[in-house]
């Protein structure tokens, strides 16, 4: 299984990375701020830098809590 990531760096992105590599599982990382997940053209080449991918999770979040309101 290999996996694209997005939010990578994140706490969940990086649970979820550890986890899947105990299970053996191959990660590909994306995060900022060479992805940027508002960017269609960022998300796009995260995919073409990615390769051959089994799956996509998107862990990415706003955390700026009071930034959002």
């Amino acid at each position: 299984m290999r996996l694209l990531i997005f939010g990578s760096n994140g706490q969940l992105g990086h649970d979820i990375e550890l986890q899947s590599r105990t299970r053996g599982w191959e990660t590909v990382g994306a995060d900022l701020p060479v992805c940027d997940i508002t960017r269609a053209d960022s998300v796009a080449l995260a995919f073409e830098d990615a390769g051959s991918i089994d799956a996509v999770i998107n862990a990415a979040a706003y955390t700026a809590v009071d930034a959002a309101e």
